[in-house]
């Protein structure tokens, strides 16, 4: 997981203690509004400058996390991506594929 400066500051960690996080594996744990909570183990491949209290995940953990959330083991066949992001080298291709996308639903 990448985590945000913000949420290193929320989580009391001193700026100069933020390299040693670096490969370390963090728990992190959801807390439904019904009381369950469910830990999931990540580990820290960078911090970001943002000052959000966010982390980013990888989307096989988000997928994880989504699945038990929804108590739905089969969440990503049964509803899908939520999101898709496209990198291209050359922003005119980039451009191109909107219009390509559109057209077939997205």
């Amino acid at each position: 997981m990448v985590l945000s400066q913000g949420t290193t500051k929320a989580m009391g960690i001193a700026s100069d203690e933020l390299a040693g996080l670096l490969g370390q594996s963090m728990e992190v744990v959801l807390r439904t509004s019904r009381g369950e909570t469910q830990g999931f183990t990540l580990h820290v491949q960078g911090i970001s400058s943002e000052n959000s209290t966010t982390i980013q995940v990888p989307v096989s953990d988000c997928i994880a996390m989504k699945s038990w959330w929804f108590n739905n083991p089969n969440l990503l066949e049964s509803e899908g991506y939520d999101s898709v992001t496209i990198q291209s080298t050359d922003v005119s291709q980039a451009k191109a594929l909107i219009p390509r996308f559109r057209e077939e639903g997205f």
